[in-house]
């Protein structure tokens, strides 16, 4: 498990077995008290890694096939459900903190909206009420930078397509938001490892 503020690294070394991943990006947090709960119930021992139990493996599977016709208040009691397991086990806030978003947590908020949109500093900037300079400056004391946070999250939604079907490498390009295939291509090597085509072989769809 890690923390949702945590910038992470992956190595892909491709082989020829398949695999299954499902990623999830949660539009709401859960409350200040129930992720003090979550500290208070934590193990003097506990480590990052957690095994998912018989009731959290349900509550996933609940998330994860929940039919899209599902009202969103319907929608956010399952979620809270699952965020409440994770108290009472003591591993929620390893997920979430008690403290305001950073910026580049806003942002990816922001950007989560809607990937494909043409998003410019400037017009986020008139979105938050700030100056370029102070945006630039934000970023940068976070040790990130706006296309840097824009590129990933739309990477993230690139992978969350992928769930479902193979787009052709035009098509994602268009969905997450790249008017140049190319860029997309060179994009999503750089963070993967993987051009799209080896990243596709390497899972079935069903």
């Amino acid at each position: 498990m890690s923390h949702g503020n945590a910038s992470l690294t992956f190595i892909n070394n491709p082989n020829q077995s398949q695999f299954f991943s499902t990623q999830l990006s949660f539009l709401i947090r859960p409350s200040d008290a129930l992720i003090e709960r979550s500290l208070e119930n934590q193990q003097v021992d506990q480590t990052p890694e957690y095994t998912i139990d018989g009731t959290a493996k349900y509550l996933w599977q609940s998330i994860i096939t929940m039919p899209k016709d599902i009202k969103p208040n319907v929608q956010q009691h399952i979620v809270n459900a699952l965020f409440e397991h994770l108290a009472n086990s003591g591993q929620l806030h390893q997920l979430f903190t008690v403290r305001n978003l950073s910026w580049r947590d806003k942002l990816t908020q922001y950007f989560n909206e809607d990937p494909k949109a043409n998003h410019s500093i400037e017009s986020v900037c008139e979105h938050f009420g700030l100056s370029k300079s102070t945006l630039i400056r934000r970023l940068k004391e976070e040790n990130t930078q706006f296309r840097e946070v824009l590129a990933q999250l739309r990477m993230g939604y690139a992978l969350s397509l992928l769930q479902n079907k193979p787009y052709s490498q035009i098509e994602l390009a268009h969905l997450c938001g790249y008017k140049s295939e190319l860029r997309f291509a060179q994009r999503f090597q750089h963070q993967f490892g993987l051009t799209l085509k080896q990243y596709q072989k390497t899972f079935e769809y069903h």
